[in-house]
């Protein structure tokens, strides 16, 4: 036989306990039975109860005044009203007793089975609540891998090549998320862009889009090159949608075939927002397709037809920024204003507002954190967002390149930045070209040493940019790692002696914040949601 379960059972009336007892003799409960509410309080202290059973109009304090009291050590443990008492019009009594989400009622005319079915009744509450919350936990894990694998088949989030810089966001509404991006390179300085948006948000369209990922990564390793043009690949991912998924599923769809040599993109909407061009130069915003071509969303029909002649083609300068994007960017909302969304017009003044030497890496993070800084804090849909821009740095003789969180790269970074020095114009002198390579292999390390828990295919990455100008060198360091405070304060007597080690050691890195301090003129460090930069000056006559 099972444990029984215990029942503090409390009325001022001795009919009303004797009642109750009869009631349950030969059945599996264990009760205890109190005249006096104060009484009912001391037991419910002293000992572990299961159900509780109490009249409402009682000597003392009433039946609700002893539930506060219960509540504010046992917030769950189910508690029965029983009562005689006629309720008015208005349901109060009904109310009241409701208002707890744990309390039920019975009145005092009760049967016996009546009883013991709602004793039953309340008992089974919290095993089911146990249950729910077991199956809970157990779906947010699968749903954790299952974001987890989903993040394994995106492109890295950082990108920086002889051709093009580029970085996005991939923001999932509930930990998976139904928005596609894919980055392929096509030969010849080319590249296709895919950018998707599955209707709905949440499993569903995650389970929709991880075959389409598929999908797409099998297309570009067995199609020639000639054979991926927008229009053939939004034909393909049409086929599989309307011949695998219900009507009621489709997707709008961004193809962008990118030429980096002779500045030319062919891109083809399928129902999908335009791209947005920003003119650094001008401080504008190009308009890309004025005369709104495109075509359906995939999956609105078999008859479907994506046409060369409703391509857009365009030609860019080397410092236009391009920015593609799934519509949940708009669809954030406030949580001080619901019925709030941030406008177009918000996000294109910011964007004709950016410094035209901002890193194209950090511009993503910069639009996201600005969103939210304004007040817009609620998002409502899948996110992404990515920025791609040519990569001009050499002809401007500026160093950017990227490595993995991986402590053994940096010295394949350091070499990489030593021979941009010494190739470099700037009036430069060997304490200059050691200072940086000092200063630049600590940071790497923190980097490495505070992102190696947060790193994963989506995170791992640290971007370096080096400006030299005519009497200083700008260090820039982009990671998406654990946020470090370079903000602690070190006597000089600290760091001579740090750096006193250090001469004696040459090879040492790691010595930390100090030596970083030491070298450069001044240090600034940003956050936008989820990326760290850093920047650290180094004048040229230190």
């Amino acid at each position: 036989m099972t444990d029984k379960k215990k029942i503090l059972v409390i009325d001022d009336e001795q009919f009303s306990l004797k009642t109750v007892q009869a009631c349950m003799r030969g059945e599996n409960y264990s009760l205890t039975l109190c005249l006096d509410p104060q009484d009912a309080y001391s037991k419910f202290k002293e000992e572990q109860y299961d159900v509780i059973i109490t009249d409402i109009n009682m000597n003392g304090i009433n039946g609700f005044d002893l539930r506060g009291l219960i509540r504010n050590s046992n917030k769950s443990i189910p508690i029965i009203f029983m009562s005689s008492l006629a309720d008015n019009m208005d349901s109060t009594l009904m109310k009241q007793i409701t208002s707890d989400r744990y309390s039920y009622y019975m009145n005092k005319s009760f049967k016996k089975m009546d009883l013991l079915m709602m004793i039953e009744r309340v008992l089974e509450v919290p095993n089911a609540q146990q249950e729910i919350a077991a199956l809970k936990s157990s779906i947010d894990k699968d749903l954790k891998l299952a974001g987890q694998i989903q993040n394994f088949m995106l492109p890295p989030w950082s990108m920086v090549n002889e051709d093009c810089v580029m970085s996005y966001i991939y923001e999932p509404h509930a930990q998976v998320s139904g928005d596609l991006h894919e980055f392929f390179t096509v030969g010849n300085h080319r590249y296709i862009s895919i950018v998707g948006d599955i209707s709905g948000h949440g499993i569903s369209a995650a389970l929709c889009m991880t075959p389409i990922q598929l999908f797409v990564k099998n297309l570009f390793a067995s199609q020639p090159q000639e054979n991926l043009t927008p229009n053939f690949i939004l034909t393909q991912l049409n086929n599989i949608f309307c011949n695998n998924f219900k009507q009621s599923v489709y997707m709008t769809c961004l193809i962008i075939l990118w030429d980096f040599e002779n500045n030319h993109i062919i891109y083809h909407s399928a129902g999908h927002p335009d791209m947005i061009c920003l003119d650094f130069k001008q401080k504008k915003l190009k308009p890309i397709n004025p005369n709104k071509r495109g075509s359906l969303p995939i999956g609105f029909s078999p008859d479907s037809q994506y046409l060369p002649e409703n391509n857009v083609e365009f030609d860019f300068n080397d410092d236009d920024l391009f920015l593609a994007f799934t519509d949940g960017l708009l669809d954030i909302g406030s949580s001080q204003f619901p019925e709030s969304f941030i406008e177009e017009s918000e996000l294109e003044d910011f964007l004709t507002s950016l410094y035209d030497n901002e890193s194209t890496i950090a511009i993503p993070f910069l639009i996201r954190n600005f969103i939210e800084q304004i007040g817009y804090d609620c998002p409502s849909d899948d996110l992404f967002l990515v920025a791609i821009r040519k990569n001009t740095s050499a002809s401007k003789n500026i160093f950017i390149s990227q490595i993995n969180t991986d402590i053994n790269e940096t010295n394949n970074m350091l070499d990489r930045v030593n021979d941009f020095l010494v190739a470099s114009p700037v009036e430069s002198c060997q304490k200059l070209e050691n200072d940086i390579e000092i200063l630049l292999g600590e940071v790497l390390i923190n980097c490495v040493q505070h992102g190696k828990d947060n790193a994963n295919v989506t995170t791992n990455g640290i971007i370096v940019k080096i400006h030299p100008y005519k009497d200083k060198v700008n260090v820039t360091v982009l990671e998406r790692g654990v946020f470090w405070d370079p903000h602690r304060n070190f006597t000089g007597g600290e760091i001579d002696k740090l750096l006193e080690e250090l001469n004696d050691n040459h090879a040492q890195h790691g010595r930390g914040l100090p030596l970083i301090y030491n070298i450069a003129s001044t240090v600034t460090r940003m956050h936008y949601h989820g990326l760290n930069k850093s920047v650290f000056c180094i004048k040229c006559d230190q």
